[in-house]
């Protein structure tokens, strides 16, 4: 959707919590970083994503918006696979697997996948299993987070003392490592005298 049409229905965009827009190209990237969007949707099945240079990455960073991977065309045709897996590969050399959602974009449920199948995916394009689990289970939950921390003007905010973040917490040790033997209970024998 082209810039001046996103001002035009800027009103009727106010009433959505979370708005995701799909740039064609760099400029059109740079344009909307101006715009209140949330999430920068970019298609896998693209040849490559060309239009996506380090500055650009940087100033979504920044801005904390997230990408959004489609994965559905390399699940649904095998041609695409590898420029899917390309797409993955250029946003993570950049953005380090932060500000990321994985999703489907299809509109056949035969081509949606399960939340372990898409970590897997994930660990193929190249995030770590952890970033992978935290991309799958996580990505889209801090958007919603963020975009209702936006509505309401409120932000939540971890309060730590500060003795607790100049020393590390001691790691429980198990009782093979303190000396201490569990042994089983001693049944009591009741004498019959």
């Amino acid at each position: 959707m082209p810039i001046h049409i996103i001002r035009t229905i800027k009103p009727a965009l106010e009433k959505f919590d979370i708005i995701a827009a799909r740039p064609q190209d760099d400029k059109a990237l740079e344009r909307l970083l101006d715009e209140e969007i949330d999430i920068i949707s970019l298609d896998g099945g693209l040849k490559s994503a060309y239009f996506l240079k380090k500055e650009l990455i940087k100033k979504v960073m920044v801005k904390d918006l997230v990408f959004e991977l489609e994965y559905a065309p390399c699940v649904s045709d095998s041609s695409v696979m590898g420029n899917t897996i390309q797409l993955a590969q250029d946003l993570l050399t950049f953005c380090k697997g932060k500000n990321l959602i994985l999703s489907s974009g299809h509109s056949n449920p035969l081509y949606i996948r399960g939340p372990y199948d898409v970590i897997n995916l994930a660990v193929l394009f190249g995030l770590p299993t952890n970033l992978a689990k935290e991309t799958v289970f996580g990505g889209a939950l801090n958007v919603v987070k963020y975009a209702e921390g936006r509505k309401s003007l409120s932000v939540n905010i971890d309060i730590k003392p500060k003795k607790s973040l100049e020393e590390p917490a001691e790691p429980m040790k198990r009782p093979v490592e303190t000396g201490e033997h569990h042994q089983p209970a001693v049944k009591k024998f009741k004498s019959w005298s």
